[in-house]
């Protein structure tokens, strides 16, 4: 991407999304936000479903939050108009949606507007479900100046699924703040209180898995998989941090199976560091990824980690060694590479550092600076500056 020089004035930019809620995206959406370029940037967001609890967040970084409900999986006829009143008001320059539902709305109202830059974003594969939205996407696609893919398979798989009149694909891999991530001492007063709370000792193998709790993540395999293990390793503890619509299934299953004694469900966490602190290696086992950020954050942690082969987590580890990718729906396989990992320390040692230096090709700031570049390109060739 050639070099931009800095542009002689701020350009208003808003992203666009359905609702903040806690997850990758929306972890996403506020982190960057607010490390965006003050001097270039003037930054916002646009709900068009519902407001959520990270919503607040963002007011409380000064950030203006505007919620404009429209209805329907694709654009319809009344909702489009009410976002394209609003958008002609509100005047950006930028419009930089995400995912499939805002970005239909988003592109076919900006360009109603007379918004100067669109920008559709993509999180995950399979990304566009529905049969018609596909054929939206296809045509909408020319009438964009940039759609953002978080790893090269995002895009593969977007190109292949949707055909779209115009490849305007731009790769932006999701980035990390190490330092917030970097792996603290077990022993630390913090982790002690964490292992109280939860009853883990010492002697204690801790596997995480940090995910959704959705059928994608596919909780059940890596359940039945660590529980073969388990005569092994009998101290072995499985904690799964995240919320989502299979939590109430999930924890009926694990009390009724009598699995809740070495399996904890902790909801959702603002100390994830201090939890990665306590374990000896993650765990993904999902069917669907775009570029997940917990493999970065536990990549920063300096964890071992057992992936499936999903998505960007190939790109993600490279030839580094920071991580066993295995297929998915594998149960055996599973439980055979994190038996591997448990039974060497001095492996998962070496990945351990394998770790910390493959997740510095994958920093914050990176993604902010490439996200900076691409608005101030789109806005040269629109010729705002």
């Amino acid at each position: 991407m050639p070099a931009i020089h800095p542009s002689p004035r701020r350009l208003r930019v808003f992203r666009v999304y359905s609702r903040m809620e806690v997850g990758g995206i929306e972890k996403r959406i506020l982190d960057l936000l607010p490390r965006m370029d003050t001097r270039r940037f003037e930054m916002g967001l646009i709900l068009i479903k519902r407001g959520g609890p990270l919503a607040d967040e963002v007011r409380e970084l000064g950030l203006p939050v505007h919620l404009l409900r429209c209805h329907g999986h694709h654009p319809r006829w009344n909702s489009t108009r009410r976002l394209t009143r609003f958008l002609a008001r509100l005047a950006p320059d930028i419009l930089h949606s995400h995912t499939i539902e805002p970005s239909l709305y988003a592109t076919l109202a900006g360009r109603r507007a007379g918004i100067p830059v669109v920008i559709a974003n993509y999180h995950n594969m399979d990304s566009i479900p529905l049969p018609k939205q596909i054929r939206m996407e296809r045509r909408q696609s020319a009438m964009r100046d940039a759609t953002i893919h978080v790893s090269r398979k995002v895009h593969e798989d977007y190109l292949h699924r949707v055909e779209p009149l115009l490849d305007n694909g731009v790769v932006i891999y999701n980035g990390v703040d190490i330092e917030r991530f970097r792996r603290t001492p077990r022993r630390s007063e913090a982790s002690e209180r964490l292992r109280r709370k939860w009853g883990l000792d010492s002697a204690s193998a801790i596997v995480l898995c940090v995910a959704r709790l959705h059928r994608n993540k596919d909780h059940g395999l890596l359940i039945r998989a660590l529980k073969s293990i388990r005569p092994r390793f009998p101290d072995l503890r499985l904690l799964l941090a995240g919320s989502g619509p299979e939590e109430a299934n999930l924890r009926e299953h694990l009390v009724s199976t009598g699995d809740d004694a070495w399996v904890t469900l902790l909801g959702d966490r603002r100390d994830m560091a201090e939890i990665y602190a306590l374990a000896d290696l993650h765990v993904l086992a999902s069917i669907k990824e775009g570029f997940s950020n917990v493999v970065l954050e536990a990549m920063a942690a300096g964890l071992p980690q057992v992936l499936s082969d999903v998505g960007g987590n190939r790109e993600a580890i490279g030839e580094s060694g920071a991580a066993e990718i295995i297929p998915t729906r594998e149960s055996r396989v599973l439980a055979a590479a994190v038996e591997d990992l448990l039974s060497q320390p001095e492996k998962r040692r070496r990945m351990s550092e394998a770790a910390l230096g493959r997740v510095k090709n994958f920093t914050v700031d990176a993604q902010v600076r490439a996200l900076e570049s691409l608005y101030l390109e789109c806005a040269a060739h629109r010729k705002l500056i």
